[in-house]
């Protein structure tokens, strides 16, 4: 069975005249994802600047990260992004 969209299971539920229309939550666990409903409102926060930072070999603190991060306000950057590589390349002037 192919996987279906949120937007596939939604319209399907109303157009077949459901009396109730599913949850996201209930829409989330149909799509495959297992969890409690905290799970579900945890997996739709995106990681923060900090934890890409960290990913990527970041190795100072919360609060080192975004006082670098004020400093390079007003500060111009010009992008450059590798495609061969995906290297996204940042340069403040």
């Amino acid at each position: 069975m192919a996987t279906k969209s949120y937007e596939e299971l939604l319209f399907n539920s109303i157009k077949n005249g459901q009396q109730s229309v599913k949850s996201v939550y209930d829409i989330w666990l149909e799509l495959g994802n297992t969890g409690t409903p905290q799970d579900f409102i945890e997996s739709l926060r995106g990681k923060s600047a900090y934890e890409y930072a960290l990913d990527g070999g970041y190795k100072g603190t919360e609060a080192e990260f975004a006082a670098k991060m004020a400093s390079f306000a007003g500060q111009t950057a010009t992008y450059s992004l590798d495609e061969a590589t995906a290297t996204l390349t940042i340069d403040l002037q």
